[in-house]
């Protein structure tokens, strides 16, 4: 992990490529951490968002969900969806979810009876 120290500041940086969601090789450089292992976690952190590892866990995901829907929905819509019903659900869910892998359903097809393939 490229962590380095900078003297003058006596803070750390990180500084490291990656591989964006159009498969541009970008580079990104983050300063200030007070700590090496808060300059590590970071760096951990913002590659775990570009990884296309399927195994995530359900709290993970819900995170990910969270952050990216948070700002684009009103608070008051935001404190009904993320609210307190929501939060005994992660670990129940997380079980259920660790039995299998997630996977996006491709598309919904019809059967010939006119049925999802849910309900047959």
């Amino acid at each position: 992990m490229p962590i380095y120290k900078d003297e003058k500041t006596n803070t750390w940086y990180c500084k490291f490529y990656y591989v964006n969601w159009q498969g541009q090789k970008k580079q990104k450089l983050k300063r200030g951490f007070k700590l090496q292992r808060d300059a590590k976690d970071w760096e951990r952190k913002f590659l775990e968002q570009f990884s296309k590892n399927p195994d995530i866990t359900f709290e993970a995901l819900y995170q990910k969900y969270k952050a990216y829907i948070t700002p684009r929905i009103r608070e008051s819509s935001s404190s009904v969806r993320f609210g307190i019903s929501a939060i005994p659900m992660i670990p129940i869910a997380g079980l259920l979810f660790a039995m299998r892998p997630l996977t996006l359903p491709v598309c919904w097809r019809r059967g010939g009876n006119g049925k999802s393939p849910l309900n047959t």
